[in-house]
C-alpha cells in the first residue's frame, strides 16, 4: 500500500476543509448591512441610534453592551457570545423599538428591520400582605432594562419611555416569603397601557383578618370570632389579650384548632357564693386581642389585627337601673299574655264565662277593647291561650280527637290522641279563618306554634307531666314550616329538640317569652338543651322578675331594678318594653 499516497490525501483535503472554514466565516461576519436596517416612521434611517443589548428572558438593569447603528441605520455586533439577546433601539427624538430573541451563535448576529416609533407606557399596581409595605416590592421589563422601585404606599407604578411590543413584566420583592410573580404585557405608541393589581405570591404564614368581639354583660365574657386562614400551612391559631393602652402589653390566652376561628375569653371572674369576686368589683376594664396563626412546625405568624373594647363589669350591669311607667289597670286578673298584632297590643285570657279572650289597645295599653273570644279548648295546652304572634297576626292550634287513647310512661297518663289540626289566625281586625291538616302521626296528641331561626314552626308529638316537677315535657316533635301561600310543609327536626324518647332536662320545653330591647320578639324554650338567647333580651325570670340577658335569673341574669314581682308577660310595641301582672300594664324604659 502506497502510504505517502494516503498522506498527501488527507493533507489534502483537512487543507481545503480549512480554506472553507475560513471563507464561510468571513461571509457570515459580514456588516449585516443586508440583513438590518433601522428606520423612522418618516422613512428616514435611524442614523446614531443607541442600540442597548440585553441577555433575553432576564432581569438586567444594565445591558451586555452597548453600540450605535451608522449612517445606514445598520449595527454590527461582532463576537456576541452565544446565546439569546434583546435589543432596545433608540433615536435621539424618543421614538425607539424593542427587538426580541435574537441569535447569536457566537460569531454573527442576524437581526431584523425595524421601524422606531414613538413609546408608550405601563402603568399598574402592587399588591402585598396586610403586614407588609408596598415599598419593598419592584417591577421590571424582562430583557427590556427598564426597573422600577415602588415609592408609594398604593403600590401604583409607572414605567415610561417603553417602545411598543410584548413584554413579560416581573414583580418580586427579596423577601424570602415572596416569589416573583409575572404578567403579559402589551405595550402601543402613545398609548398607557393599565396591567392593573398584581398580588405578589405569597408563600408564608398569612395573618389573621377579621377580628371582632361581642361582650355578653351578663356573663363577663368576650366571644371572639375572626375570619378563617385558607392557606394549608395554618395549623391553628393563638389568641393573647392585652389590658392596658400599651400595644405591646399581651398575656397568651390560647390555642385552637385551624377549624375553629372562635374563642371565648372570661375577662370577668363569675360571682363566688353570691358574693362579687375582686374581678366583677372594677368599673371597667380595657381589652385589646391578638390573633396569631401557628404553622405547621409550630412556628407563629405575624401580629398584625386586632379588637379592642372598653368593658363594663357584669356588676355594673346587674344594677341597671329601669323607669317603671304605669300605663293600665284595665284588664281582667286572668289576662296572662301579652303580645302584638299590626298596631296593636294585645292581651290574651279567660273571661268569667271560662272563654279564651283577646283583648286589644292601640294607644300603648291605656285602653281596652275585645277583639275577639272563643270556645275554651278541652285538650290542655292548645287553643288560643297558646296563640303566637307572627306577621301581624295571631295564631293557634287546636286538635281534633281521634276518639283513640294511649298510656305514656313515667307517669302512667291516659291520654287522646288526634286525628287532625286547626290552624287559627286571627287579625288586627278580628276576623278569623283556619287550616286542617292531618297529625303527623298516629303518636300525637299534643300541637304547639313556637318561632324558631326558620319562623313560624308548627311542632307536634307527645307532651307529657311529670308529676315530680309539674314541668311540660315534649318528646319525639315534629316539625312544620308555613309556606309562603299560607299552607304547611313538613321540614326537618328543630335543631333544638333531638327525635327521640328521652325523659332527662334535654327535653324541658317550658315556653318562656322573650323580647329584644332591639325590637325583637320570639319565644325559646328553655332548659340543659344547648339554646342561646341573643344578647341585649329581656326575659321573664324565676318569680316572675324582668331581667336582662338569660332565660334563668338562678345562673346569673341580671334583675331589672324597681317594678313587682310575679310579672308574666314581656312585649315589644312602637319602640317602648310593656310587661304585665296581675291585669296591670307597665312601660319599662331602659337608660
Amino acid at each position: 500500500m502506497n502510504i505517502r499516497w494516503l498522506v498527501a490525501a488527507l493533507a489534502g483535503l483537512v487543507l481545503q476543509s480549512c480554506e472553507e472554514s475560513k471563507i464561510t466565516q468571513t461571509e457570515q461576519r459580514g456588516t449585516n448591512d443586508e440583513t438590518s436596517s433601522f428606520v423612522l416612521t418618516d422613512g428616514r434611517k435611524a442614523s446614531n441610534a443607541t442600540v442597548a443589548v440585553y441577555s433575553a428572558g432576564k432581569v438586567d438593569s444594565m445591558p451586555r453592551i452597548v453600540t450605535y447603528t451608522n449612517a445606514n441605520g445598520n449595527v454590527d455586533l461582532k463576537d456576541l457570545p452565544r446565546g439569546y439577546y434583546s435589543l432596545m433601539v433608540t433615536d435621539k427624538s424618543g421614538s425607539a423599538s424593542f427587538v426580541d430573541s435574537v441569535y447569536s451563535d457566537g460569531l454573527t448576529v442576524n437581526l431584523p428591520s425595524d421601524t422606531l416609533r414613538p413609546t408608550g407606557s405601563i402603568k399598574g399596581r402592587i399588591k402585598v400582605q396586610a403586614q407588609d409595605d408596598p415599598k419593598i416590592a419592584w417591577v421590571a421589563l424582562v430583557g427590556a432594562g427598564f426597573f422600577r422601585t415602588i415609592d408609594n404606599d398604593s403600590g401604583a407604578f409607572l414605567l415610561t419611555g417603553v417602545p411598543a411590543g410584548n413584554y413579560t413584566l416581573v414583580s418580586r420583592t427579596d423577601l424570602s416569603v415572596y416569589t416573583s410573580t409575572f404578567r403579559a404585557a402589551t405595550v402601543k405608541s402613545d398609548s398607557v397601557s393599565d396591567v392593573g393589581a398584581i398580588e405578589l405570591v405569597y408563600t408564608g404564614l398569612p395573618v389573621v383578618t377579621g377580628i371582632v368581639g361581642v361582650w355578653d354583660s351578663l356573663g363577663g365574657i368576650v366571644d371572639l370570632k375572626w375570619d378563617a386562614a385558607t392557606s394549608p400551612k395554618v395549623k391553628g391559631y393563638r389568641v393573647y389579650r392585652g389590658t392596658s393602652v400599651d400595644a405591646f402589653d399581651e398575656v397568651y390566652l390560647g390555642t385552637v384548632d385551624s377549624g375553629i376561628p372562635r374563642f371565648v375569653d372570661t375577662v370577668f371572674p363569675p360571682f363566688q357564693s353570691g358574693v362579687p369576686s375582686k374581678g366583677l368589683a372594677v368599673d371597667s376594664s380595657h381589652v385589646r386581642y391578638f390573633v396569631r396563626v401557628v404553622g405547621q412546625k409550630g412556628e407563629e405568624g405575624d401580629r398584625w389585627n386586632s379588637w379592642s373594647a372598653t368593658l363594663r363589669s357584669p356588676f355594673l350591669v346587674a344594677q341597671l337601673p329601669a323607669s317603671w311607667t304605669k300605663v293600665s289597670t284595665a284588664l281582667p286578673a286572668t289576662v296572662t299574655r301579652l303580645d302584638t298584632v299590626t298596631g296593636a297590643i294585645v292581651g290574651l285570657g279567660r273571661d268569667n264565662d271560662g272563654r279564651d279572650v283577646v283583648w286589644k289597645s292601640t294607644d300603648g295599653g291605656g285602653a281596652w277593647t275585645v277583639l275577639g273570644a272563643r270556645p275554651a279548648s278541652t285538650i290542655e295546652g292548645m287553643g288560643l291561650a297558646n296563640a303566637v304572634s307572627h306577621s301581624g297576626v295571631l295564631r293557634w292550634v287546636e286538635g281534633v280527637a281521634s276518639g283513640r287513647e294511649t298510656v305514656f310512661p313515667a307517669p302512667m297518663i291516659v291520654q287522646s290522641l288526634l286525628d287532625s289540626l286547626r290552624i287559627f289566625r286571627m287579625d288586627a281586625g278580628g276576623r278569623l279563618d283556619s287550616t286542617t291538616i292531618a297529625a303527623a302521626d298516629d303518636s300525637v296528641n299534643q300541637a304547639e306554634l313556637v318561632v324558631d331561626s326558620a319562623g313560624l314552626v308548627l311542632m307536634e308529638g307527645a307532651r307529657l307531666l311529670n308529676y315530680h316537677t309539674y314541668l311540660l315535657w315534649f318528646g319525639r316533635s315534629h316539625r312544620f314550616l308555613e309556606g309562603a301561600g299560607g299552607e304547611w310543609i313538613a321540614g326537618s327536626w328543630a335543631s333544638w329538640l333531638e327525635p327521640v324518647w328521652d325523659l332527662q332536662n334535654k327535653f324541658l320545653l317550658t315556653p318562656i317569652r322573650t323580647v329584644s330591647v332591639k325590637g325583637r320578639q320570639t319565644i325559646h324554650p328553655s332548659g340543659s338543651n344547648g339554646m342561646q338567647l341573643d344578647l341585649d333580651t329581656l326575659v321573664l325570670g324565676v318569680g316572675g322578675r324582668l331581667a336582662y340577658g338569660s332565660l334563668d335569673p338562678t345562673q346569673g341574669s341580671h334583675v331589672v331594678q324597681g317594678g313587682p314581682d310575679n310579672l308574666t308577660s314581656i312585649v315589644w310595641f312602637r319602640g317602648k318594653v310593656y310587661v304585665l301582672g296581675q291585669g296591670t300594664v307597665w312601660n319599662v324604659t331602659l337608660p
